[in-house]
């Protein structure tokens, strides 16, 4: 979507800045999704449903306390970004300094829970199977490894975002992925132990991307150097923003990982496996959606922090129709192809549960990313208490939802029932935390330009959708044929129906000016 060329108040070179990050982004997560699904397809042929699903469920162990990286992140990229708006750089160092004694802190008491709660759960409740219960305790040790090298980056890819260097943050993270893939690569050629030596190269590169953002950090930025930090207040600024944000993000990951020991609890490794293949279409939404968010939070949070509420509202506006625009034109042919899709990605072995999983996780990330554009200006005016406590309750209803489900018998997939059902519920009153923190915030408004007019653009593109999958035979043609005329058709809705003249005149002209190069 585009800029109204009206609001004087945003610099040209602040609009081309944010256009250049996220179509910057956006080519990061093509290529990291990519390389990343092909990898999944290489790690479930390495080691089999079994040992995968496994790796999935001690891993899901670890992973509920990975609450703590967007936490933590989210909170030094908001005092960043805030004291650049504030034009109080002097600051970020004493943030950057404080966020590291953080981490030492919080990774003691982390470990601790992992070694004595955590190997209580893998050695009692998980369904693991006598023959590889050995490395699957090998196994968690080596995802602890790499939860503290992730742990550790926040401080300085929090200074990557705040200064929008985003092209530094795609090249080192698609570093990442590839070395991730020769990883995957590599399990076919080891003859014991695969479930070991894929849990340990993940740790190695990890270790890896740490050592690359430390160092190439540390020469751009000047705050990435320690220093002592005495001040109080910048510590308790940080955990307590961090700790109502921290309710947050616990909620999420119990409904991820929670989710995933319930399954395995009740339906086995199999169904381990279903949602971990799932789970990949997940992230590589998660990834497309954070693309877009991370090119406009720095700046949005900016604009707060200087009182321009005119062109922040205008960013508002513009962040939930990109969201909602590309994640549509991504979405809506895949759910439609699922099943080809993962035919060719994953060639044998594909279930019903993948299928309908991964469609489902799509529809759920679709709902959950509008939250976004809210959560930004939340986080921005700094008063987030009432906010998480009232909107995360809601979210950590999930997990005991589920527990009854499952106990009255329902199927597997009624996980997501739960998960979709209470997303829509927390969305609503997300709206109301915002128009309460937020008085430029209009309701009505919101519900005409993006919810009403983005919902039937895409409901457009949903029958264009439908209409081609019923009228082409099942095949690659198919497939071809529904990956171009989709997202074209939805781009056209979208443009035609929730954008003003003055929208559609900038994009006329960038489009213009990209075909003249």
């Amino acid at each position: 979507m585009g800029v109204n060329t009206d609001t004087a108040n945003i610099k040209g070179s602040h609009v081309n800045r944010i256009t250049t990050n996220t179509i910057l982004l956006f080519f990061r997560i093509l290529v990291i999704t990519i390389v990343n699904l092909y990898a999944v397809r290489l790690v479930l042929s390495g080691l089999g449903d079994e040992e995968y699903g496994v790796f999935n469920a001690v891993v899901g162990v670890v992973m509920t306390c990975s609450c703590v990286f967007p936490v933590l992140a989210v909170s030094v990229q908001r005092f960043f970004s805030y004291v650049i708006g504030k034009e109080e750089e002097r600051k970020m160092q004493e943030i950057f300094s404080a966020s590291i004694n953080i981490i030492i802190v919080s990774m003691i008491v982390i470990g601790f829970l992992f070694e004595t709660i955590g190997v209580y759960v893998i050695n009692n409740k998980l369904q693991i199977s006598e023959s590889v219960h050995g490395d699957a305790l090998l196994v968690f040790h080596f995802a602890i490894l790499t939860f503290v090298f992730s742990y550790l980056q926040i401080p300085y890819t929090a200074a990557v975002f705040s200064h929008e260097n985003m092209g530094l943050y795609a090249k080192i993270s698609c570093l990442d992925c590839l070395l991730k893939l020769l990883v995957a690569f590599a399990i076919e050629f080891v003859s014991t132990s695969r479930l070991l030596f894929y849990a340990a190269g993940l740790a190695i590169v990890a270790l890896c991307t740490l050592l690359c953002y430390a160092f190439i950090a540390r020469r751009l930025y000047s705050e990435c150097h320690y220093c002592i930090v005495r001040n109080k207040s910048i510590y308790r600024e940080l955990l307590s923003f961090s700790g109502w944000t921290m309710y947050g993000a616990f909620a999420a990951v119990g409904m991820m990982q929670g989710n995933t020991i319930l399954l395995n609890m009740y339906f086995g490794p199999l169904a381990n496996a279903a949602f971990g293949v799932a789970t990949n279409i997940y992230n590589a939404f998660i990834s497309l959606m954070n693309s877009v968010v991370l090119s406009f939070r720095p700046r949005m949070i900016q604009l707060y922090a200087a009182g321009d509420y005119k062109s922040l509202n205008m960013l508002f506006k513009v962040n939930n129709l990109f969201i909602m625009c590309l994640l549509s034109c991504a979405a809506i042919p895949i759910i439609f192809e699922m099943r080809i899709i993962m035919y060719y990605w994953l060639k044998d072995g594909v279930s019903e549960n993948m299928v309908l999983f991964s469609r489902l996780f799509i529809v759920y990330t679709l709902i959950l990313s509008m939250h976004n554009p809210i959560t930004i200006i939340i986080q921005a005016s700094g008063i987030i208490k009432y906010y998480h406590l009232l909107v995360e309750s809601i979210m950590v209803l999930s997990l005991p939802l589920t527990f009854v489900l499952f106990r009255f018998g329902m199927p597997a997939y009624t996980v997501f029932w739960s998960m979709i059902g209470l997303c829509i519920i927390a969305h609503f009153v997300r709206i109301i935390c915002l128009k309460c923190n937020y008085k430029e915030f209009s309701v009505p408004t919101y519900f005409v330009q993006v919810l009403l007019r983005g919902g039937v653009a895409v409901a457009l593109g949903v029958v264009v959708a439908y209409l081609l999958h019923t009228s082409i035979d099942f095949g690659l043609l198919r497939l071809c044929v529904m990956m171009v005329v989709s997202p074209l058709s939805t781009l056209v809705f979208v443009y035609l129906l929730c954008t003003t003249q003055d929208e559609r005149s900038y994009i006329n002209s960038f489009v213009a000016k990209i075909f003249k190069r």
